[in-house]
């Protein structure tokens, strides 16, 4: 569909599912992929028990804040593994995951090709799980065309709507419909749709 839009795809962040970015390579061959590191990460923490154990406590440490507090590149995690090889190299759980890191460097780090891109799945799994909220009180539809409308009209509306309880980093677009942050021209939009409030 995105193909048949003439979409500009340039990089996709999605989880470790590998068919997931084979079918994208295979349409957008040119297409960067990008591994969540959050999704990443928690396959780390889950496997090495972090919840239960500080066994590892250490060694996750060490990943995590070279994901998200030094941002490693490419080359700067490469480094930082062999910095610490070492000091993890004789606990099989902890070698699988440096080999692993190593093995995946471009998945990991590729988000830096790509001005402004993310590095995780975050915003739209917080989309997603709003709709999974949103449909909890609908107990089914009459037809598929019924439930086809129903989220047509359920976009149109999330793309119309001003932020307003952004927070953080994001309380800049508090004041603005995602529309108005991704049309080129909003005056091309039929009048149906131009009932938008102005811009701060």
């Amino acid at each position: 569909m995105l193909k048949k839009l003439n979409y500009p795809l340039i990089i996709l962040i999605c989880d470790g599912n590998e068919p997931v970015k084979q079918a994208v390579l295979d349409v957008y061959p040119n297409a960067i992929i990008q591994t969540c590191l959050k999704h990443y990460i928690k396959n780390i923490r889950t496997d090495l028990n972090i919840a239960s154990s500080d066994k590892y406590i250490d060694f996750y440490n060490f990943v995590y804040d070279a994901f998200f507090f030094k941002k490693c590149s490419k080359q700067h995690l490469a480094h930082e593994i062999a910095r610490k090889y070492e000091d993890f190299k004789d606990d099989e759980k902890q070698y699988d995951w440096m080999t692993s890191i190593m093995q995946n460097l471009e998945f990991l780090t590729n988000y830096h090709r790509v001005p402004n891109a993310p590095c995780t799945t975050n915003l739209i799994e917080g989309y997603n799980g709003h709709l999974k909220d949103r449909t909890k009180s609908i107990r089914g539809f009459k037809s598929f065309y019924s439930a086809y409308y129903w989220l047509n009209a359920y976009i149109l509306k999330r793309r119309f709507r001003v932020f307003t309880a952004c927070s953080k980093k994001f309380c800049k677009l508090n004041g603005y419909a995602s529309i108005h942050l991704t049309a080129k021209n909003i005056e091309d939009l039929p009048n149906l749709f131009r009932i938008l409030p102005t811009k701060k």
